[in-house]
This record gives structure tokens, sequence and C-alpha cells, in this order.
């Protein structure tokens, strides 16, 4: 959602703070859900990758080579 946003947004011309405020709630208003889904999913999986005790590159790793659902496998965690 982030870089969505951010893409939407830098194309948008701005003036003011105000006008550039107002684009911003535009943009997050018409951020697609499916979008918002795909962001959450990938902060769960950082999120459980953490609570295992993995952090920086080991976590993205481990992120990458998830298959479960919203957690760490257990494959993965062994694989490190």
């Amino acid at each position: 959602m982030p870089s969505w946003f951010k893409y939407c947004y830098r194309d948008e011309q701005k003036s003011t703070f105000a006008a550039a405020k107002k684009v911003a709630f535009e943009w997050l208003d018409a951020c697609p859900t499916d979008v918002i889904r795909r962001f959450i999913n990938c902060a769960w999986g950082f999120m459980s990758t953490y609570r295992c005790g993995l952090t920086g590159r080991a976590a993205e790793w481990a992120v990458k080579k998830q298959r479960g659902h919203r957690a760490v496998s257990e494959r993965a965690m062994r694989q490190l």
C-alpha cells in the first residue's frame, strides 16, 4: 500500500500544504482493497518472523520463503 500510494500521490500537482493534504486523503480513500490486503499479509509475515527471533536479512528471507498462512513455516525456519 505505501508504494502504491506514493506512486499515485507523486503524480498529482500540489501547490500548498492544504492541497497536498487533500490529495493525500483522496488517494488513501481510493486505495483498492486487494492492495491493502496484500500489504497486511506481508506485514503479518514480518511480525511472525520477529516473534520467532529473526531480524534483518534473515527475516526478509524467511518472509520470501514462507508458504504458510500468516506465519513463517517451520521448514523455512529450519533452513536458517
